[in-house]
């Protein structure tokens, strides 16, 4: 199993940060986490934006694995 950890410093400081897993499914991000005094200023949505456009070449289904709570977040990000 091949994984990348994805870690988001915009200045300096690390808001978030993700994993992301290749599976037989396709590409799985999981564990994207931003700190709660960042959260609501879209960094969790640019880092999966970002990974996303890393692993556009692989043309695979790219998914997120994630808990009821970050329903709200997996529509906004356009994944499902």
């Amino acid at each position: 199993m091949r994984q990348r950890i994805f870690l988001f410093f915009p200045k300096e400081i690390l808001p978030g940060t993700s994993r992301v897993r290749i599976t037989k499914e396709g590409i799985k991000i999981e564990r994207v986490a931003v700190y709660k005094s960042f959260r609501g200023k879209n960094i969790g949505i640019d880092l999966v934006q970002y990974i996303k456009n890393e692993y556009i070449p692989a043309k695979k289904k790219i998914y997120l694995n994630s808990r009821i709570q970050a329903m709200f977040f997996i529509k906004k990000s356009d994944l499902k």
